[in-house]
């Protein structure tokens, strides 16, 4: 029974990574320019760094 949250290993590491990659790159100060109109806020960097640490991380998992 699915009670909610990420239901496959995949999206459970992609979970992982993405709070990861938010919290590197919110330290990094990204998402943080008054001046640049990012509508989206950081999470195209956040989507792009965790989607590119997938493939490892499943292989470390030994899902792949």
């Amino acid at each position: 029974m699915h009670v909610g949250g990420p239901a496959t290993p995949e999206a459970v590491i992609m979970a992982r990574l993405r709070n990861e990659a938010k919290t590197e790159l919110k330290a990094e100060g990204k998402g943080r320019d008054p001046f640049k109109v990012d509508f989206s806020g950081i999470e195209d960097g956040v989507d792009s760094l965790a989607k590119s640490r997938l493939k490892k991380a499943m292989a470390e998992a030994g899902l792949s």
